[in-house]
């Protein structure tokens, strides 16, 4: 009842909107009006379009398309400088469920342009992009290091959210990659540890602090975003496709494959330890499925054991995974010893400033309070 209820308040909403405001909006009006931060409102309306298959709802969606953002980036063309960073990403990803339902490869251009530029050209160490909310040439990352408000957690969130969505049309590893880096290093480093409270922005300065938001005296949207981000959490870790179960970050965790009837737990204490254990926990019967395990970019060797037996890995890696295609039994057991090397990267643009990383990790050291 509850269920039905939600979805006639999402219905009935969405309705209003697309008659009363877009229906009674010219084309320049419209583009006039997404400007402004929405959020994804055109993701909003495919998802009522899934809902209910009603094609007003699709119509309405491809009105939500802010063509001073998805036009340049099909085209190649990088205009985000000076622009609001968080205001355009949840775009984006309204234009990737756009060409979802609709096989327009202007849209499908357009996002993994989008994504490629704030990850290589606007985004920090961390994972985190901008400061003060805004994008910037890369040559003045090394300038605004020093500057107070660094990468907002906002921007990191929506970008794990446009990751998501390339990752399951593309399943390219390089979306992986970054989405484990800006985790560990930013979402997962919004947290105190003492009361969970978040963090608007974290400071890119050397020998700087954290300001958290307080219980009742500050609701930044960072705050909000940041009682969001843990739901999402586990969403990365595995894959699947067909009869193929993707691990893809190294994680304490338990996976329930429905369409196969198959449970694995992976159980590991990384980045503390190096070792990590993945145990086919229950399933009904035998049966042959492929396990691809991801090989990070991060890790120099590859260990990799089954039931104990060394796996030759050169033979089994497909696209950054080692394929491990075998009738699986319960309790059989994979076991995955990494190797993480230390690494120094310059920011973006600059030659004085350097991050340290140990695998995905950002090294840092806690300094006394004077």
């Amino acid at each position: 009842l509850k269920l039905e209820l939600a979805k006639t308040i999402l219905v009935d909403l969405g309705m209003w909107f697309g008659e009363k405001i877009i229906d009674q909006l010219d084309h320049d009006q419209m583009q006039k009006l997404l400007v402004c931060e929405h959020g994804s409102i055109n993701e909003s309306f495919i998802d009522i379009y899934a809902i209910t298959g009603d094609k007003r709802f699709l119509e309405w969606a491809g009105r939500l398309n802010d063509e001073d953002m998805w036009v340049p980036a099909a085209q190649g063309q990088d205009i985000l400088q000076g622009w609001h960073a968080n205001t355009q990403i949840p775009k984006f990803t309204g234009f990737e469920k756009v060409y979802t339902y609709t096989d327009k490869d202007e849209y499908r251009r357009a996002t993994r342009f989008f994504w490629e530029t704030v990850v290589t050209q606007h985004t920090w160490a961390n994972g985190g992009n901008s400061t003060g909310e805004h994008f910037y040439p890369i040559s003045e990352f090394e300038s605004r290091l020093t500057r107070a408000g660094g990468p907002e957690s906002c921007n990191s969130v929506n970008m794990m959210r446009l990751t998501e969505a390339l990752y399951q049309d593309d399943g390219n590893m390089k979306y992986i990659d970054y989405y484990e880096r800006v985790l560990l290093n930013h979402i997962l480093a919004n947290y105190d540890p003492l009361e969970g409270m978040c963090v608007y922005y974290t400071s890119m300065r050397p020998a700087s602090y954290k300001i958290y938001c307080s219980r009742f005296d500050s609701f930044w949207c960072c705050t909000g975003t940041g009682i969001q981000a843990p739901a999402k959490l586990g969403k990365m870790i595995y894959a699947h496709h067909a009869d193929s179960l993707f691990v893809n970050m190294y994680t304490a965790s338990t996976v329930k494959w429905q369409e196969q009837d198959i449970v694995f737990r992976t159980s590991t204490d990384f980045p503390k330890t190096n070792i990590v254990n993945i145990e086919v926990e229950s399933m009904n019967r035998s049966k042959k499925l492929c396990v691809a395990l991801r090989l990070p970019f991060w890790s120099k060797d590859k260990k990799i054991k089954v039931n104990g037996h060394n796996i030759d890995t050169d033979s089994c890696t497909k696209q950054g995974y080692v394929m491990l295609k075998r009738k699986w039994r319960r309790g059989d057991k994979i076991e995955i010893c990494l190797n993480p090397q230390l690494r120094a990267e310059v920011v973006k643009g600059g030659s004085q400033y350097y991050a340290f990383l140990y695998g995905p990790i950002m090294l840092g050291v806690r300094m006394n309070d004077e």
